[in-house]
Parts: structure tokens; C-alpha cells; sequence
């Protein structure tokens, strides 16, 4: 089974596959090669002080020693742990498309209650002034 990707990530690689596909395109770099923190930033569509502090913090995780930092948690309670977020994942994302479907249930029964008779709605329509009826046949008949 394939890794899910969310809409977040989605849409930056889609920026970055636009990016790379315009420099196809053009048959050269966009931004040369070896400006690389430019050429990041124009693909992701990130601001250089966002991408600058992503880096960093990616620097600070990888000189810390990660068998240091998880000593007191294995590999299969590890596994476990994260099989239990992807559960809680999916079950929120359930649990969000259905409620999705009951409001739009819900919006659409109150519409069924609330439409009007023909009577009223011609009724109301003559007490609205500067508006005329369309009509629906051609006048050139």
C-alpha cells in the first residue's frame, strides 16, 4: 500500500513538478543550479526565511544523536505507535466525510421542507417591483 499524501503536501509537489516542468519547456534553468536556496524557494513557492529555518531545524535534528533521543523505545513499539496514529488518521478522515454528507443530507431536507407553493412564490412575485417574469418561449415563434 502506497504512502498517503494530504492536500498540503499535494499541492506543493505539484509546484515543484510546475517549476521543473517550465525549465523543460524552455529548455534551460529558470534560476541557475548553483543558486540553490533560490531555486528551493521559486519551486516550493516557500519565502527564503521559511525555508532558511526549515533547514536549520533539519541541521539542529540530524547532530542529535537519534539513538540517544528513542534509547526507551523500541522498534516494534515504535511500528505499534505509528500504526496507531495512521488508525486515528484514518478514522478522523472518515469520521470528516461523513459529517460532510450529513450536513449536505441536512441542508438539502431543510430546502425540501421550506420550498414554496406556486401560489405564494406568484403572490410574492407581485409584490416585487421592477422585476419581470423570464419568459422561456422564443418571441420570434
Amino acid at each position: 500500500m502506497g504512502k498517503t499524501i494530504h492536500s498540503e503536501a499535494r499541492t506543493l509537489i505539484l509546484k515543484v513538478l510546475t517549476f521543473f516542468e517550465n525549465e523543460k519547456a524552455n529548455k534551460r534553468f529558470m534560476i541557475p543550479v548553483d543558486q540553490a536556496i533560490k531555486r528551493a524557494c521559486a519551486a516550493t513557492g516557500v519565502s527564503k526565511r521559511t525555508l532558511m529555518k526549515i533547514k536549520n531545524e533539519s541541521k539542529i535534528v540530524q547532530q542529535n544523536d537519534p539513538p540517544v533521543l528513542c534509547t526507551s523505545v523500541s522498534v516494534d513499539d515504535w511500528k505499534k505507535e505509528i500504526n496507531h496514529v495512521e488508525r486515528l488518521e484514518k478514522e478522523y478522515w472518515d469520521k470528516d466525510r461523513l459529517q460532510e454528507i450529513e450536513e449536505r443530507e441536512f441542508i438539502i431536507s431543510l430546502g425540501g421542507e421550506e420550498s414554496s407553493s406556486e401560489s405564494e412564490i406568484e403572490n410574492e412575485s407581485d409584490s416585487m417591483s421592477g422585476i419581470e417574469e423570464i419568459n422561456n418561449s422564443s418571441e420570434n415563434d
